[in-house]
């Protein structure tokens, strides 16, 4: 069995793939002789399983249709659309500040354009090299912790606690369509991990493969 997960992400535009063949005792398989391709591009291999691109002649724009195909012993392709771009429609100020001595204070909050039919995905990093930990008493850090797959609403608050670190960090908001929201609480799916059961949408094969849309949103903490 010809297994094909992946996505395709705007807003940094980048491509994830997974290719290889699974025997019947579920063993991965890396294919040899295999070429994979986005709308007619070759995609480079990066490990035995995992294929990407860095050089691509176009950049990638909502609503658009994706088409991979993976050419091995046999013929795997699926197609996908690009979600629609983020639009914010309000946003406090991107310098944050902190009170180690307020841990549960409202400190940052954001909305954007609701887009039915879809769900958003939060991701929050710290962006230093050699990061100074906030003093707070109570545990931190706890925005991964709160925020552990899709929501539905189109609105964030973000607490104090939620950071750990002082510093410059990135808030990237990723919106993706209804049929990767269900196989993220099927399978507890983050994006980039295989993808064998469920919901499998590739033709001559097995797999899933999606467009995800972003925004990125950098704030710095003092």
């Amino acid at each position: 069995m010809v297994v094909v997960n992946g996505y395709v992400l705007a807003n940094p535009d980048s491509v994830f793939v997974q290719y290889f063949e699974m025997d019947q005792d579920g063993y991965q398989i890396p294919v040899e002789e295999a070429e994979l391709e986005l709308n007619g591009w070759p995609l480079k291999r990066k490990t035995a399983r995992i294929y990407f691109a860095d050089d691509l002649p176009f950049d990638f724009q909502a609503g658009e249709i994706m088409v991979i195909e993976a050419k091995g012993n046999t013929l795997s392709q699926s197609s996908t659309i690009i979600p629609p771009n983020i639009q914010i429609l309000e946003a406090s100020s991107p310098i944050v500040d902190v009170n180690p001595d307020n841990p549960f204070e409202e400190v940052y909050s954001t909305s954007w354009f609701d887009q039915p039919g879809y769900s958003y995905l939060l991701k929050l990093e710290c962006l230093e090299t050699d990061p100074v930990e906030i003093p707070f008493g109570v545990p931190s850090g706890l925005f991964e912790r709160t925020f552990t797959g899709p929501v539905e609403e189109s609105n964030l608050i973000v607490f104090a606690s939620d950071f750990k670190y002082f510093g410059a960090h990135r808030l990237t908001v990723y919106i993706i369509d209804e049929e990767y929201t269900s196989l993220f609480f099927l399978r507890n799916q983050a994006l980039g991990l295989t993808i064998t059961e469920g919901i499998d949408n590739v033709e001559g094969g097995k797999g899933f493969w999606t467009g995800v849309n972003a925004i990125e949103i950098n704030l710095n903490v003092e």
